[in-house]
């Protein structure tokens, strides 16, 4: 096969992979394309291959995911026994009403315990329950999940934060009563979310520049720190909210 033809085919092959092949005028501009476009398609095949691949979490991440995510799923289970209890006895006092401002029972009635037209506890015992399966099929059963699956699991642990967090501002901000329970939920998945994230970009698990990971690594040694820190500032802000009403009881 003579030189013409060997071009004339990488036309009609350029013409295939999407290239518009009558805009290069010689030999030369047309195979740097097509190197460019090989260079490009091993590129996403070496992601998506990176992606695919599992990944062996350390002992002590799987027993933080393990342990807030028991924490989590005990408040909900309790939220959700109690508001059973609420049905069948709506006069009777719930074990977590210790008082006016300190109260399960005031919450439940409330339009922002229900969000999806369910009790929010649904919710939480369907999420806990996800959670310590994770951590529990790798910890006992040596299961390892892709990349991909990891950052699912870092998105809806995201969006249990942002629910619970939400949750939260309507109990200080907007019903001005507080429920012992949710607060147990809301320590199990606050450092959840941030022990994780810290640690899945220090891992690797996200597509980072070296740079970016070296600074997620510093920072994930103190991540408990972190947690604790934000667990004190969010106690610090329910007592500042409700110093007046506590010291009026």
């Amino acid at each position: 096969m003579d030189s013409r033809q060997n071009f004339q085919n990488k036309r009609v092959w350029a013409e295939w992979s999407c290239f518009k092949y009558d805009t290069f005028a010689d030999k030369s501009q047309l195979t740097g394309a097509l190197e460019r476009r090989k260079w490009q398609n091993n590129t996403m095949t070496d992601k998506a291959t990176i992606a695919e691949s599992k990944v062996n979490a350390p002992v002590s991440v799987l027993w933080w995911i393990l342990v807030t995510g028991l924490i989590g799923f005990f408040g909900a289970a309790m939220l959700t026994y109690e508001h059973i209890r609420q049905l069948l006895n709506p006069n009777e006092s719930l074990s977590c009403d210790v008082n006016s401002l300190i109260s399960c029972g005031t919450v439940m009635k409330q339009d922002q315990a229900h969000i999806f037209g369910f009790p929010n506890s649904w919710v939480g015992i369907v999420g806990f329950s996800l959670v310590i399966a994770f951590a529990v099929a790798q910890l006992f059963f040596r299961r390892s999940y892709s990349k991909k699956v990891w950052v699912g699991f870092v998105a809806g642990l995201g969006l249990a934060a942002t629910f619970v967090t939400f949750l939260f501002s309507q109990s200080m901000f907007v019903i001005h009563v507080l429920c012992p329970y949710c607060m147990v939920v809301w320590a199990g998945v606050i450092p959840l979310f941030i022990h994780i994230l810290l640690w899945s970009r220090s891992f690797g698990i996200f597509d980072l520049k070296p740079a970016a990971i070296d600074r997620a690594k510093a920072i994930f040694e103190w991540s408990w720190v972190i947690a604790v820190g934000f667990e004190l500032a969010v106690f610090a802000a329910v007592y500042l909210s409700f110093i007046d009403a506590f010291r009026a009881i």
